[in-house]
């Protein structure tokens, strides 16, 4: 058995090692951190502090003699520690220390420093490491337990040098514990969660990986059971608000809607027939008025869907904002001089859409949001007491008065309002709607 206490030496030798690290004071550090770990039982803790000295100052042989006798030791105990975690049937702890053994000889050798191993260690790590995968593959991961599952799985796969074999059989407990977990959840009717660890699984394992067949048809089987119907009402409005910017703001919403959202509702949403629906709505008259959730939920019920969502422009409002005005002379097609205003500037425009989701079952108001949107842009246009026309305008400036600028710009204003409030809107729902679905 090898003596584990530190020797003493000379002073003359202290003294020469006081001159050699002179230069280096880090690797003087590290070095005296290495003789109090060893004075205080840690072999593989000083050996560490060893090999940050050499890697600082190669040339110190005190380092580099320390190094060579405490990482034995190290190796030692970490042999030791090893057999006794795997014999205790925890082979993946065992492994683990292996892996540090394997990493201390390896940083030892990069400073010049081997660190030898028994003869059979090679088979005997392969061994301790196949324990740790088959495992790694037979535990059933307990309540709460799937994510530890996982990881134990994945470090197996990554650490422990599986065969083909191996990394098959890991795989497949993989999609097996993924399984089981969207299982799990959907037994439970939480659909969603079940949807989401299959996604996860498949993103994580591959489409053509063990096990993926299952969990796609797991997330087809709860998309089935889960995915909730909405029936969408006409969005109305006042006709005094609409007149504040323009009176088509209403129809370009509903047009990006049908357009670009409601057929790409996010997974567990389906919206009604936006054209059925606003049909009915109409034919009753709610396109000139909100309808009351009841009934909604009697058109909800109609159009099949589990909820409905009345949705009212209830706030519009527009701003011209860093107006500026000049004074541009011209002449009269008559050759008379006069002159006209040009305005120019920022105009602003800000809407929101009231939603309100009802149970289609019992007309229950559910969930309330609202939706808002404003845009911007400049706006530049002529400004003339008398008919424009009579002025000898060049072709450009023209442009300031016909088409009637003032309508253009608003017009710019309302399409861009219109897509950003179209957004916002189906945004709004598809939350309402998937905060209905566990």
């Amino acid at each position: 058995m090898r003596d584990l206490r530190v020797p003493a030496r000379p002073f003359a030798l202290a003294f020469l090692l006081v001159a050699l690290l002179a230069g280096c004071p880090t690797a003087a550090k590290r070095y005296e951190q290495g003789v109090e770990l060893e004075q205080r039982g840690r072999p593989l803790d000083a050996a560490l502090r060893y090999v940050e000295a050499l890697r600082r100052e190669p040339g110190l042989a005190e380092a580099r003699a320390r190094l060579a006798e405490t990482g034995a030791r190290a190796v030692d105990g970490l042999l030791g520690e090893s057999a006794a975690l795997d014999a205790s049937g925890r082979p993946a702890q065992a492994a683990e220390t292996l892996l540090r053994l394997d990493a201390l000889r390896r940083d030892a050798s990069v400073v010049g420093v081997t660190l030898a191993a028994p003869g059979d260690y090679a088979a005997r790590r392969r061994a301790v490491f196949d324990r740790a995968i088959d495992a790694a593959v037979a535990g059933a991961p307990g309540a709460g337990g799937w994510e530890d599952a996982l990881r134990r799985l994945e470090r197996a796969g990554a650490a422990f040098g599986p065969s083909a074999e191996q990394r098959e059989r890991l795989a497949q407990a993989r999609s097996g514990v993924y399984l089981a977990w969207g299982e799990s959840e959907a037994s439970r009717g939480r659909y969603r969660a079940a949807y989401g660890v299959a996604e996860r699984a498949l993103r994580a394992l591959g489409s053509s990986a063990p096990g993926a067949a299952g969990l796609a048809a797991l997330q087809a089987d709860v998309l089935r059971r889960g995915t909730a119907r909405v029936a969408i009402l006409p969005i109305t409005a006042d006709d005094d608000l609409l007149r504040r910017l323009d009176d088509k703001l209403v129809r370009e919403v509903e047009d990006v809607l049908a357009e670009r959202h409601w057929g790409g509702a996010p997974a567990f949403v389906e919206v009604a027939d936006p054209q059925r629906v606003g049909r009915e709505a109409r034919r009753e008259g709610f396109g000139r008025r909100a309808a009351t959730p009841r009934e909604a939920a009697r058109l909800a019920r109609e159009a099949g869907a589990d909820f409905a969502v009345v949705a009212e422009l209830d706030s519009v409002r527009v701003e011209e904002r860093d107006v500026r005005e000049s004074r541009r002379s011209v002449r009269t097609a008559e050759g008379a001089d006069t002159a006209y205003a040009l305005r120019e500037g920022r105009v602003q425009g800000w809407a929101r859409v009231a939603l309100t989701m009802v149970d289609a079952r019992d007309a229950r108001v559910l969930d309330r949001a609202t939706a808002t949107a404003d845009r911007s842009g400049s706006f530049r246009r002529g400004v003339f007491a008398g008919d424009w026309r009579t002025l000898a305008l060049p072709r450009g400036d023209r442009e300031l008065f016909a088409p009637p600028a003032e309508t253009r710009d608003r017009r710019e204003l309302t399409l861009d309002l219109a897509g950003e409030l179209a957004e916002r809107v189906a945004r709004e729902v598809f939350d309402a709607v998937l905060r209905q679905v566990p």
